[in-house]
C-alpha cells in the first residue's frame, strides 16, 4: 500500500508542477520611454496630471533625451497654470526631438500651450 500511495503522490506532484504557470518576463517590453509617455498621455487626458508627471519622469529616468516625455512634461505644467515652465519644457523637447515625428510632436505641444495661454487672458 505504501508503494501504491508513493506512486500516486509522485504523479501528482509531477502533473501539478507541469500545470505551474510559465514565468512570463514582461516587464522589460512595458518599461520604456514609449510605453510611459503613452501612458502620461493617457492620464492627461482624464486630469490626472500629477500621475502624468510620474510617468513622463520614469521615461526621463530611462532616456533623459526622449523628447516626447518633455513634451508631456510641458503640457502637464500647462494645465497645472505654469505655462512659462511648459513652454521652458517644450524648448527643451525641440532641442531633442529627433525626425519628423517628434518634431511635429513638438509642434504640436507649443500649439496646445499657446491655447491654453489665450484661454487665460
Amino acid at each position: 500500500m505504501n508503494l501504491r500511495m508513493s506512486t500516486v503522490l509522485a504523479v501528482v506532484m509531477l502533473a501539478v508542477a507541469g500545470c505551474a504557470a510559465k514565468t512570463n518576463h514582461v516587464a522589460p517590453r512595458i518599461d520604456t520611454p514609449t510605453r510611459h509617455v503613452a501612458n502620461g498621455m493617457v492620464l492627461l487626458a482624464d486630469h490626472k496630471v500629477e500621475a502624468a508627471v510620474g510617468e513622463f519622469n520614469r521615461a526621463l529616468d530611462l532616456d533623459r533625451t526622449y523628447a516626447p516625455a518633455y513634451v508631456g512634461l510641458g503640457l502637464a505644467n500647462g494645465q497645472k497654470g505654469a505655462l512659462q515652465i511648459g513652454f521652458d519644457f517644450m524648448d527643451r523637447a525641440a532641442s531633442y526631438a529627433h525626425g519628423e515625428a517628434q518634431q511635429k510632436l513638438v509642434r504640436n505641444g507649443y500649439a496646445r500651450l499657446k491655447a491654453l495661454q489665450r484661454k487665460e487672458k
